[in-house]
C-alpha cells in the first residue's frame, strides 16, 4: 500500500475515533487543546490554564475562550487545585 493510502486509512480512522467521541465538530484549536491536556493527564500530571498557555503557541485571550467554550460545552472540566485553591486544575470531562 502506497504511503497516501496509509495516510487516507488513517485520516479515515480519525474522523471515526472522533466521531465515537463526540470531538468532530470540534476546530483543530479546540482538538489541540483536548490533546495537551490528556497527554500530560496520561503522564500523570494535572495542568492549569497558565500551563496549557505556555505549552501552546496561541494567543493567550484566543486559548483562554476556546478552553472557557469546551468547558461550557462540558467536554473541559475545571476543579480548585486541592494543594493550591488559587489553581484551577483542567481536565478532560468525556
Amino acid at each position: 500500500m502506497s504511503q497516501f493510502n496509509n495516510f487516507i486509512k488513517f485520516t479515515e480512522m480519525l474522523s471515526d475515533a472522533e466521531r465515537e467521541l463526540g470531538i468532530s465538530h470540534l476546530v483543530g484549536l479546540d482538538k489541540q487543546v483536548l490533546y495537551h491536556i490528556q497527554k500530560l493527564n496520561i503522564d500523570g500530571k494535572t495542568v492549569s490554564f497558565e500551563e496549557l498557555n505556555q505549552l501552546m503557541d496561541t494567543p493567550r485571550a484566543t486559548l483562554y475562550r476556546h478552553v472557557q467554550a469546551l468547558v461550557d460545552q462540558g467536554i473541559l472540566s475545571k476543579e480548585k487545585d486541592p494543594s493550591d485553591g488559587r489553581r484551577n486544575i483542567i481536565s478532560v470531562a468525556i
